[in-house]
């Protein structure tokens, strides 16, 4: 069983985090990952002028946590709950990860959660044309 944190991110007063909880315990069972760690940001304006403080402080806190070694995967519902940046973005926070030696795996996207050659992977910008 690995370590693994949940990075979760609502936006909007209709959106709860809770909504989101029962597949990633699914997932997480599913994938024999123990949560150790949670990062819940609920924020309307979480991409405003690049993230808004607390999105920034939220994501700042799971990057710390991963160089400290406190989980292994960093598990999201989708990727556009990490960012919506765009794909250069997307990959910096992978690789940000990945340097800290922990795998970045997504609920929703099951091309995220292959080899640690996704990184280069073009279809990792599909999510964009959502």
């Amino acid at each position: 069983m690995r370590d693994a944190a949940v990075f979760m991110r609502v936006s909007s007063g209709e959106q709860e985090a809770d909504n989101q909880e029962p597949g990633i315990s699914r997932f997480c069972d599913h994938h024999d990952l123990c949560v150790v760690r949670r990062f819940v940001l609920v924020d309307d304006s979480a991409w405003a002028d690049s993230g808004s403080p607390d999105y920034k402080a939220a994501l700042k806190s799971a990057l710390e946590a991963a160089w400290r070694g406190e989980f292994k995967v960093l598990v999201i519902w989708a990727l556009d709950r990490l960012t919506r940046q765009g794909a250069e973005d997307a990959l910096r926070l992978i690789r940000q990860f990945k340097e800290r030696g922990v795998v970045v795996m997504s609920v929703q996207e099951s091309w995220l959660n292959g080899s640690p050659e996704i990184v280069g992977c073009p279809r990792g910008v599909r999510w964009l044309g959502r």
